[in-house]
């Protein structure tokens, strides 16, 4: 992530330049990982009851956190890649 910040940061690099990989894959990558992490959440609170709402639960909204910035660079190398 610091590598790809301090890319975009700089505006030069390997994460910069529009690249198609990003803009498709990594894209729905991210919306999938997004969904699982979703999804997680009521099944953590399903078979943990006793550990809601915020019991345990900082990984998930973690890693909430990393999959949209993948999905903000995808979404970032989807628009370069279609003006």
């Amino acid at each position: 992530m610091v590598k790809i910040c301090l890319n975009f940061s700089r505006g030069t690099g390997f994460f910069v330049a529009p690249r198609r990989f990003f803009a498709v894959h990594w894209l729905y990558f991210g919306f999938v990982y997004l969904a699982a992490m979703v999804a997680r959440y009521p099944l953590r609170m399903a078979l943990h009851p006793e550990a809601r709402w915020f019991g345990g639960t900082i990984p998930i909204f973690f890693h909430w956190v990393l999959a949209t910035f993948v999905i903000l660079v995808g979404l970032s190398h989807r628009l370069r890649l279609h003006p």
